[in-house]
């Protein structure tokens, strides 16, 4: 007979639900969902084309990843399940956003995994309903932060690496688990570019260490590299065969993080150990501590891994140049981990004393619904058109051949591309302006929130 895990059934609906609440807002996100659901509903006629701009009304710098018309500044991965989710439900909000929702929910549960499978049923639980409610990760999923939808199905595909991994038998094929992880690491390049290698680098020194025997490291790293080249290749040979001045233009920049600051996003070594009290929880430094102890007193297995797949992140992270909140967040499931093994600790050794295990559980869960409600934002209206969406469909109302229309500096110009087929761009000087006119188009000028005829 099926047996039924309430609990775990309960965290799950409660972060899918915030999720789907998430997802009613009728406008996209300015960083990156806008870009990112554009090439999707592009890739819907042409899936092997990553198009952003594509009327071909004026010659656009290929170099430009906000104004191009071949986009890869993204891999396709995500972009592809956006693009076919779109197709069966839509070219809508809740047809990009879809993905995500099945995504975000499966890491819920693979967290839930991982945690039975390193300790316990109840360390389990409850790093997934901290995952459930983290307002960092919710704002990820719903496409409101940088990385938006990539950022889900990276940190999904990071996850069911990690399990795999630990899953692994002893007396399995060292071949066969490499190419497992390899492949993974491969579908992650194709959804995130070089990020897919902290799974590499992660499963790899968790091995060494547990297996450090060098004939062994070599099987599994050859494992490792036939299935990450097996999957990433091709789209590799495609781009740099159709698309070389973009993919070289890419490739050239995608390492730049690492010595440079990119748009501003700079911090200190210690961003990352600062950040974490917020995205993730503010009493997570008593659990890192703690973990930290008990891993350098008894290293075992299971509590060597979950330092690797924290502290390996955190420190190379912390040497880059350019620093970002989200980029921690593929550390977000073994940090919960601590989290719930600290408290399923203080209740095993406190159970004498209900009113200490109690206020330790309360106020871990207060301080992480505390930071969730802010970022949900109850307040912000949902299912209602923003005024700029508003006054493009009174533009729309007005003209009966968009075809001839032209829109320019128009902060939404991707916002414009995706709802109504508009085409519009953001600054334009006169002589491109000019250009246009001489093409015989329409121009409407967006003028505080206005479009005036220009």
């Amino acid at each position: 007979m099926l047996k039924f895990n309430i609990k775990l059934i309960s965290i799950l609906v409660l972060g899918m639900l915030i999720r789907v609440y998430g997802i009613l807002v009728l406008s996209l996100g300015e960083w990156d969902e806008r870009y990112h659901a554009l090439v999707a509903k592009n890739l819907i006629k042409s899936p092997l084309h990553p198009l952003l701009i594509a009327d071909k009304i004026l010659p656009l710098d290929a170099n430009d990843w906000t104004l191009c018309e071949i986009w890869l500044a993204k891999p396709p991965l995500a972009l592809w399940f956006m693009s076919l989710s779109m197709k069966v439900f839509g070219e809508n909000e809740f047809g990009l956003r879809f993905p995500s929702l099945i995504f975000s929910t499966l890491s819920i549960y693979l967290t839930y995994l991982i945690g039975r499978k390193l300790y316990n049923e109840s360390v389990g639980l409850w790093a997934a309903f901290f995952y459930a409610v983290n307002g960092l990760l919710y704002e990820i999923n719903i496409g409101l932060l940088s990385g938006d939808h990539v950022d889900t199905l990276f940190h999904l595909l990071m996850q069911v690496a990690m399990y795999s991994m630990i899953s692994q038998e002893d007396k399995s094929s060292l071949g066969a688990n490499g190419l497992i992880v390899g492949a993974l690491s491969g579908l992650a390049f194709l959804t995130k570019w070089t990020m897919s290698f902290f799974i590499i680098a992660v499963c790899m020194l968790v091995f060494i260490y547990n297996k450090p025997q060098l004939k062994k490291t070599i099987v599994y790293a050859i494992g490792i590299f036939i299935g990450f080249t097996l999957i990433s290749t091709p789209w590799l040979i495609w781009i740099f065969a159709n698309f070389s001045d973009e993919a070289n233009s890419i490739f050239n920049g995608v390492i730049a993080p690492v010595s440079n600051v990119i748009q501003g996003h700079s911090g200190y070594w210690y961003y990352y150990l600062n950040s974490i009290r917020i995205n993730i929880n503010e009493l997570i430094y008593l659990p890192l501590l703690f973990s930290a102890f008990i891993t350098f007193k008894k290293q075992d297995a299971k509590r060597v891994f979950l330092a690797i797949w924290i502290f390996l992140p955190l420190i190379l992270l912390s040497s880059f140049e350019t620093k970002r909140e989200v980029y921690i967040m593929m550390s977000a499931t073994p940090l919960f981990i601590s989290m719930s093994y600290f408290i399923n600790f203080i209740s095993r050794r406190f159970y004498k004393n209900r009113k200490l295990v109690w206020f330790v559980k309360l106020i871990f869960i207060l301080l992480a619904v505390r930071y969730s409600i802010e970022r949900i934002k109850p307040q912000r209206p949902r299912l209602v058109k923003p005024d700029y969406r508003k006054e493009m469909e009174s533009l729309l109302s007005k003209n009966n051949y968009i075809d001839s229309l032209v829109i320019i500096n128009d902060p939404n110009y991707l916002d414009a591309r995706f709802y109504y087929n508009l085409k519009a761009y953001p600054y334009l000087d006169e002589t491109k302006v000019a250009n246009i006119k001489q093409q015989g188009f329409k121009i409407y000028e967006c003028t505080d929130g206005k479009y005036l005829p220009k």
